[in-house]
């Protein structure tokens, strides 16, 4: 029941020592001397422990998301197995005001409201993550872009209604941005970039974003290469306006 908050390698190392310890337990089957059933059980519990102590780097308290040490962890193996996924990033734009209006616990149930609201899309395949106190991601192990889009779009439309929050309700401006590994993100680089960076595009925040890496490096290489030409050239004119 609670394999979905489970990393792969946690899961399976549970099911490891589980099967040893039904394995260990032959000897007493075959001799019921062998007083072994109570120290075994301790052993396995031991084991399944010390595999989930770090469950702390790996889970925001305030939300129950997966945080930042975790979406690293995950797209490390996306990169290195050169796998499909998709990634939405949503970023909260005026919550710096709102804490001013409504204070700081007021935003601790709303970055909660949030937490929940994402936690909904979250599956096997699907893994949704806090980075900050106003960024959030969701990553999409599975190649379905379909799929990362009508979730995103699904993100989107809830950001255009309020939330209840301090007795009343209030308005959240939320980014929404959709990207692809690894077509568009070709890199863990790029990825903290995407996920990470503050974008002020000047285009309202009811669109849903299309983010291309290596169109806008290429863009600005392109750029800079023109620059650079007619600085060589002295073919600038400069005006003040």
């Amino acid at each position: 029941r609670t394999k979905n908050v489970l990393l792969r390698r946690e899961y399976i190392a549970i099911l490891a020592l589980i099967f040893a310890f039904l394995v260990s337990m032959i000897p007493q089957f075959v001799n019921s001397h062998l007083k072994m059933t109570r120290f075994l059980v301790a052993l396995c519990m031991l084991g399944i422990y010390i595999t989930l102590e770090n469950n702390a780097d790996l889970y925001d308290t305030e939300t129950g998301l997966r945080t930042r040490t975790t979406l690293w962890r995950e797209s490390e193996a996306i990169f290195s197995l050169s796998l499909h996924a998709s990634v939405v990033s949503i970023k909260l734009d005026n919550t710096g005001y709102l804490a001013m209006m409504l204070g700081i616990p007021t935003m601790k149930e709303l970055y909660h409201q949030v937490g929940m609201y994402l936690q909904r899309y979250a599956d096997d395949k699907v893994h949704a993550f806090r980075l900050s106190s106003h960024s959030y991601a969701l990553l999409f192990l599975q190649d379905d872009p379909a799929r990362a889009e009508k979730i995103a779009a699904d993100i989107l439309d809830r950001f255009q209604e309020q939330w209840p929050l301090a007795g009343t309700y209030v308005y959240v401006a939320a980014e929404v941005w959709i990207s692809r590994i690894p077509e568009q993100i070709p890199d863990e680089q790029h990825l903290s970039v995407f996920v990470d960076s503050s974008y002020d595009t000047g285009i309202p925040d009811n669109i849903l974003h299309r983010f291309d890496m290596l169109a806008s490096e290429q863009r600005e290489s392109e750029v800079e290469l023109a620059l650079q030409r007619a600085l060589s050239a002295g073919s600038l004119m400069v005006y003040y306006q």
